[in-house]
């Protein structure tokens, strides 16, 4: 049981002697320091004064602009604490600053939570470099308030110091906030469960800092922020974030003030601005996508190109099934069991590209009776496959058939991979594109010359496919692509790199067969792993995917073929005759014949 306790004594020391692992909340006055003991005091000294006028401008604004007058008394002038800085690192700013004669017309509380909230973030030292390092920057300055108040019952607002912004799951990219929210409301259930001040108000006069990208929405991705919206426990709370639209927002609608991203208040070491020479007229330097990526439906800096979007998916099949099921009574009859659809992107039956979203989201409840025809499938459980389902390849224009027949081909690529490969991947909601095989491949074989491996877009990529002996496919955002199709109908053999996927069509298609599996762990050994397939039965494998059936079942034609994806769908659904609404009346109807 995590315990709070007030301690009145006015000790300026933050580390207490228990562990900071201890279960135990004291609610400390002052204390110097909050970083770990080889933080540098210069940059400490930075921190605290740069922001605390931040946040005492910020709250100042809030507390003017409200008709509570009456609740702050009018301000006695004093002088702020002054904090001398080395005279060749002082800010200008702060220089000015000091000579700005008032007192602050409120008092702030600032709860001292266990470290897992706060202290324990800083062992990774970009937590208060990041350009979200504003929750610690205010922190830091909070502490050394001259309106902080050493007794929560003289406090006007309570400070509710918990990192969000500091989960850096690997070193490359931004931080994860997958953390967030559970961290938001354990913080919250263990102020109000040990001290009558969060209760008293309903969270009105507490105030919490959400520094990243949708503020108090708390998601990096405005689709999945709308979605989650703002935490019902914090909806009176006050909010400091970076955010903020002139037009209506959902991660707007609760009380707070918009502070400016954070920079390391070093920057202004820099000479006077109006003493430097300007020779560049116009610069950007940042991410400029040539060919931009559809994330979860959205595309970096709103960019029309890229994959489509999924957002209307839901909605649309929403009202198709109220059309049907209002006007016709087959629907209700059934309960959709015998109605057919078809989910031929990333996810499947949960229509989403992103993972993390499709789970979330899972599946429509009014498509949970019915049969999914889906491009998605793992050998392993998975949200998006509880649901009557057959899996079909991904699409690919039947005219591929038009290329000369694999075996007559002269093939002088060993290894072919043309796609996205990420030199540096990014975090998106705290996953990375392929879960990084694909920078693995490249980090390792991009200078080999036996890997024929282009990260750019060419049309005419598919002779480079008819070229090759092997044809890397793996995972993307979803473990399935199209490369698996394409691979197959021009005759180079599917090299698999996704654990777990299952691959449609089992019985027509013997994908052991043709096609190799690598774990997504051996990537590295790749050049050896298929050495030995070379070596050992390199033919067999090709004479069975040179097989015409084999590639007609993997494409879809406009008019059903024998044997073709189409026929293997119709093959697939007469397994499941059971669910006919039609054949089940018939056989009830034999059965009380014979009764």
């Amino acid at each position: 049981m995590q315990e709070l306790k007030v301690s009145r004594h006015h000790s300026r020391s933050y580390f207490q002697s228990h562990p900071s692992s201890s279960a135990h909340m004291k609610l400390l006055p002052r204390r110097t320091h909050l970083h770990h003991p080889h933080y540098h005091y210069e940059k400490v000294l930075h921190l605290r004064k740069y922001s605390k006028w931040l946040l005492w401008l910020a709250l100042s604004v809030y507390l003017f602009s409200s008709s509570s007058f009456s609740l702050f008394p009018r301000p006695t002038p004093t002088s702020l604490p002054k904090t001398t800085l080395p005279s060749k690192t002082t800010p200008r700013a702060l220089i000015e600053a000091r000579n700005i004669s008032t007192s602050p017309s409120f008092k702030i509380y600032v709860y001292d939570l266990p470290s897992k909230y706060n202290r324990d973030w800083l062992a990774d030292r970009r937590c208060e470099t990041h350009l979200f390092g504003a929750e610690v920057a205010l922190h830091e300055a909070l502490l050394d308030f001259s309106g902080r108040a050493l007794d929560p019952n003289d406090a006007d607002f309570f400070s509710v110091p918990v990192y969000v912004s500091c989960n850096f799951s690997t070193p490359n990219g931004f931080p994860s906030l997958h953390h967030a929210r559970p961290l938001l409301a354990s913080a919250v259930e263990l102020i109000s469960s040990q001290l009558p001040f969060w209760n008293r108000s309903g969270g009105r006069d507490h105030i919490f800092v959400a520094s990243h990208d949708y503020g108090a929405c708390f998601h990096a991705m405005e689709d999945r922020a709308i979605d989650d919206g703002i935490p019902e426990f914090l909806r009176e709370s006050i909010i400091l974030q970076t955010f903020g639209l002139r037009t209506p927002h959902v991660c707007q609608e609760v009380e707070h003030v918009q502070i400016p991203p954070y920079v390391p208040p070093d920057i202004e070491r820099w000479p006077a601005p109006e003493t430097v020479k300007r020779d560049i007229w116009v610069f950007f330097r940042g991410k400029m996508e040539v060919h931009p990526k559809n994330i979860s439906g959205r595309f970096y800096s709103n960019t029309p190109n890229g994959f489509p979007s999924l957002h209307h998916a839901r909605p649309l099949l929403a009202s198709a099934v109220e059309l049907i099921s209002s006007q016709l009574p087959f629907w209700n009859r059934s309960g959709g069991r015998d109605h057919i659809f078809v989910a031929s992107h990333d996810y499947g039956a949960c229509f989403h590209a992103m993972e993390d979203r499709a789970i979330d989201d899972g599946i429509p409840e009014f498509l949970r009776e019915s049969i999914i025809l889906q491009t998605f499938g793992l050998r392993t459980p998975h949200v998006c496959q509880e649901v009557e389902h057959v899996q079909i390849p991904p699409y690919v224009p039947p005219d591929i058939e038009r290329w000369p027949a694999p075996e007559t081909v002269k093939r002088d690529i060993w290894v072919f991979f043309r796609g996205k490969m990420e030199v540096h991947p990014k975090n998106i909601s705290g996953r990375f594109y392929s879960k990084k095989v694909r920078t693995e491949i490249w980090h390792r074989f991009n200078t080999n010359p036996r890997f024929y491996l282009r990260r750019k877009r060419f049309a005419g990529y598919q002779s480079e496919i008819a070229r090759a002996v092997f044809c890397l496919c793996p995972l993307g955002w979803a473990p399935w692509s199209p490369r698996l199709v394409e691979a197959v109908a021009l005759g180079c053999v599917p090299v698999v790199i996704a654990d777990s996927i299952r691959l449609p069509f089992p019985s027509a298609v013997r994908w052991p067969e043709i096609s190799l599996a690598v774990a997504e762990r051996d990537v590295g050994r790749l050049e050896a792993i298929l050495d030995h397939v070379a070596a050992t039965n390199l033919s067999a494998i090709q004479r069975s995917l040179w097989d015409p059936a084999k590639r007609r079942a993997l494409l879809f034609h406009r008019r059903i073929e024998d044997g073709d994806a189409t026929w293997q769908v119709l093959k697939e659904l007469e397994g499941k005759l059971g669910r006919s609404w039609r054949r089940r009346r018939e056989d009830q109807w034999e059965v009380d014949t014979w009764r």
